[in-house]
């Protein structure tokens, strides 16, 4: 197991474009603008937001790196392709086929790209338009609670690579993370509004709904989450002992000889230095920063969800829904530390935790072929 050193200068190009995203990050931090106050939940009114011409600096350079990709992610055909079937229906019935398997809003996007610039590469510029629009806009609801800068970075190490891959999802994904701000402010309708619109991206954004619906302290919520938890364990060790009744069993982190492989520790060993911190401190989270009790659920279940792709693919996808719990929780872990010493130490522990993931998962396993880096300004595209 080592470094791929055969590309070495993409390596390279992701880490320099990340280190260049913290420093604007962090200017923007600096340099944070007064803004009207702001009620974000109970206990937290907001003053201040992160500089904009900074924030916008950071924002464009993951989204330049995104949006002008060329056959960077194992997704990236199928979307091509999607774009190819989409612009081909001919009949209401085709159409309404289509929509079943792709939604209505993914749809539209490709038709208007066909329609207006009758090429599929723009899909790729909107779409990370959409998802990393969304994704700092939500972060930014976290500034003067926890350091942005740090959040950015979580997010560019421990799932950037994921938005070049499942881009529909990520889109749903990045929507009810911003979402979550109007569930902390009580606004439950507005809340609903932008559900209904992740879900116009991707079906499985639902799965976030039990949990906005039973996130409070009322028993009767604390007891739906105890009958989710308990459902999805159950859920895993039959899948585990009946292995063989699924059409496909995960081969990663598992043994591949036969049917219904032995889970092996792979998985346990990335999860941990993430979720036990989480845990262990997870009072003193919640006092410096209420939502951050959300989180925290989600995170937990995040794990369950992950181990649960072992059985069915899907589901490991659907804990993208709870790993953005990670982009608020591993920074406010190192605001919630009571002193100044702990708090560098705290520092120094998650920003080792997430490069070490992002050696492992990109620089050496290259999961989800983000490796090597093609721009579309140097490649042959047919047609063009």
């Amino acid at each position: 197991m080592a470094i791929q050193v055969q590309h070495i200068s993409s390596i390279i190009l992701y880490a320099g474009s990340f280190a260049l995203v913290v420093l604007f990050a962090a200017l923007a931090q600096v340099f944070a603008r007064p803004a009207k106050p702001a009620l974000l939940s109970p206990s937290f009114t907001q003053a201040e937001r992160p500089h904009r011409v900074f924030w916008m600096l950071a924002f464009l350079v993951p989204f330049l790196l995104s949006a002008f990709r060329w056959k960077v992610g194992t997704d990236y055909p199928t979307y091509i392709s999607l774009y190819e079937a989409i612009n081909s229906i001919s009949t209401p019935e085709q159409l309404w086929q289509q929509i079943l398997e792709v939604e209505p809003l993914y749809v539209l996007m490709n038709v208007l790209v066909k329609l207006v610039f009758n090429n599929p590469l723009p899909i790729f510029f909107f779409s990370s338009l959409l998802l990393l629009s969304f994704l700092f806009r939500a972060v930014e609801d976290y500034h003067g609670k926890i350091s942005v800068t740090l959040a950015v970075f979580v997010f560019l190490t421990l799932m950037f690579s994921t938005t070049l891959n499942i881009m529909r999802q990520m889109i749903a994904v990045s929507i009810t993370f911003y979402a979550a701000r109007h569930l902390f402010q009580k606004k439950y309708d507005t809340a609903a509004l932008w559900m209904f619109l992740a879900l116009m991206f991707h079906y499985s954004a639902i799965v976030l709904l039990p949990f906005w619906l039973f996130r409070g302290p009322q028993r009767y919520a604390r007891n739906a989450r105890i009958a989710m938890f308990a459902a999805l364990a159950l859920m895993f060790v039959l899948g585990s002992v009946f292995g063989s009744i699924f059409s496909g069993i995960r081969a990663l982190y598992t043994d591949e000889g036969g049917e219904g492989g032995t889970l092996k520790i792979g998985l346990m060993l990335l999860r941990l230095p993430i979720i036990v911190p989480i845990l262990l401190f997870r009072k003193q989270l919640i006092a410096h920063d209420e939502r951050n009790k959300f989180w925290i659920m989600l995170a937990v279940f995040e794990v369950l969800f992950s181990y649960l792709g072992y059985i069915l693919d899907v589901l490991n996808r659907l804990s993208l829904y709870f790993a953005v719990s990670w982009i608020v929780l591993l920074p406010a872990l190192v605001r919630s530390m009571p002193t100044r010493g702990a708090q560098y130490r705290m520092g120094a522990y998650v920003i080792a935790v997430c490069v070490g993931l992002w050696i492992f998962n990109t620089a050496i396993n290259n999961y989800g072929d983000v490796l090597p880096y093609q721009t579309i300004f140097g490649a042959r595209i047919p047609g063009m």
